[in-house]
């Protein structure tokens, strides 16, 4: 389960994100931390017009789940 908490970005800028399950490549998103973020936990990605979030790795057995 991807619950980035592990990972840091606080700009829309694209860049690539570590989190517990490997490399996220945020483009016009951030990892959120505000009170109005929907999340579990302390943070969420946070995407922005057509801001995405691209896993940047292959899972090769069962499947990645989102809380």
């Amino acid at each position: 389960m991807e619950n980035y908490e592990a990972g840091t970005k606080t700009s829309y800028t694209v860049a690539d994100v570590t989190f517990s399950t490997g490399v996220w490549q945020l483009n016009d998103a951030l990892v959120g931390t505000s009170t109005s973020d929907r999340k579990v936990g302390t943070k969420s990605i946070r995407v922005r017009n057509s801001g995405k979030a691209t896993m940047m790795f292959n899972k090769t057995s069962g499947r990645l789940m989102f809380p």
